[in-house]
């Protein structure tokens, strides 16, 4: 048994189109938010995804903080290495 991708890609594409051509742009970011909601509700239920882990705020800060300190440390490797 093939799998015919290109086929399956372009059949959920058309009827994509047709569920969503009469909406406006926020209606459609709604049904992709919710749809999206739905879906992740089903893998957790089933046990394929696990419930992200929330960072409290002053996790999130350090975490911040590392990322821009690591690339002002890139930044400064950087320009000795081209000097």
């Amino acid at each position: 048994m093939a799998v015919k991708a290109v086929e399956m890609v372009r059949k959920i594409r058309d009827q994509l189109y047709e569920e969503m051509k009469d909406l406006s742009l926020e209606e459609q970011k709604e049904l992709v938010e919710r749809e999206s909601r739905a879906l992740q509700r089903m893998l957790q239920e089933k046990g394929w995804l696990k419930k992200p882990k929330r960072l409290s705020k002053p996790s999130r800060a350090k975490k911040v903080k590392r990322e821009v300190s690591g690339r002002k440390n890139f930044k400064r490797r950087e320009q000795r290495i081209s000097r």
